[in-house]
């Protein structure tokens, strides 16, 4: 596996330093123009600042020597006090990078996968592709997009969490309090991921954030995959199922096929319709190949949010 792609982000346990009187007065001060009679100091806002006030201690005299005027306005020297220091760092997020295989030609990735069947070493996993935006969520606000945070993607990424947690779990609240279904499970499924270190990778797909083929019949989100930043793994797809079933997150449709006879079926199935197929038909042909299992279902099907064009498996 090649080194996962990480999103960090600092902690500072320093004392923040006071801001320099400097700063505070420059802000504060207004100076007036020298052909006004007066000049009014504003240094304290709650007195006025009316040309007509006659408190002496917010007067400048303006016949006072010059180096006495520039004494009493320039303020003190800026504060000594050191730099703030980070001391330590945490991790934050992390997720799959996307192209493991890319050095390698399609005929060697099939050549392997045909190996490992005929081998009875292994089985070959299908899921549909979608293609939309990076979102990354470690609980709590912790929302990251590929490489930044606290931006339209990550702010698009949240809302539809929280619309399908309503979806899923509908908003009826307990009488003896204030706190929907949606929202406490939507807490619930956040304590959980906090506990375990977990990031979860979602795929979003918003017409509004840029079109990756078809636009979307409405927008949604898909769970692809689940880190454990305490191990540096990521879960096996039966273990990304089961914690999707466990808050009934959006998941991923998923095939399996074990047989010499099922995968070359697959593999027809693929070269025939990878460039004309649409996704009713594609899905309806994977689910009538002899020998493959649907072992999962998506709880919302492709084709009522994508529509007909997909992006491929």
């Amino acid at each position: 596996m090649s080194p996962s792609h990480t999103t960090g982000s600092h902690s500072n346990n320093s004392t923040t330093s006071p801001i320099p009187k400097a700063t505070t007065l420059a802000a504060e001060t207004i100076v007036l123009p020298a052909s006004d009679p007066t000049v009014v100091n504003n240094r304290k806002r709650s007195r006025s600042t009316s040309p007509h006030n006659n408190n002496s201690n917010n007067v400048i005299d303006n016949n006072e020597p010059q180096d006495t005027k520039m004494k009493r306005q320039s303020p003190p020297p800026p504060s000594s006090s050191p730099p703030r220091l980070i001391d330590k760092m945490r991790l934050e997020a992390i997720f799959h990078p996307k192209f493991e295989n890319e050095n390698q030609s399609d005929q060697q990735i099939r050549n392997e996968m045909i190996a490992s069947i005929s081998s009875s070493s292994g089985y070959l996993e299908v899921t549909l592709k979608h293609s939309g935006s990076l979102l990354l969520w470690s609980g709590g606000q912790r929302y990251y997009s590929k490489n930044s945070t606290c931006n339209k993607f990550t702010g698009v990424g949240e809302i539809l969490l929280r619309q399908h947690f309503v979806r899923a779990w509908g908003c009826n609240a307990d009488s003896t309090t204030t706190t929907t279904d949606d929202e406490w499970m939507y807490n619930e499924c956040s304590n959980y991921i906090q506990t375990h270190r977990l990031t979860l990778s979602f795929e979003v797909v918003c017409s509004e954030l840029g079109h990756h083929g078809d636009i979307p019949l409405q927008d949604y989100m898909i769970l692809l995959a689940v880190a454990d930043r305490t191990t540096g793994t990521f879960f096996t797809t039966p273990q990304i199922m089961e914690f999707a079933q466990r808050f009934r997150l959006p998941h991923n449709d998923t095939w399996l096929f074990r047989s010499m006879t099922s995968v070359e079926s697959l593999f027809d199935l693929y070269d025939s319709s990878r460039e004309t197929g649409l996704a009713g038909g594609v899905i309806g042909a994977l689910n009538g190949i002899l020998g493959g299992v649907c072992v999962w279902r998506v709880c919302i099907p492709i084709v009522w949010c994508r529509g007909i064009f997909w992006r491929g498996l």
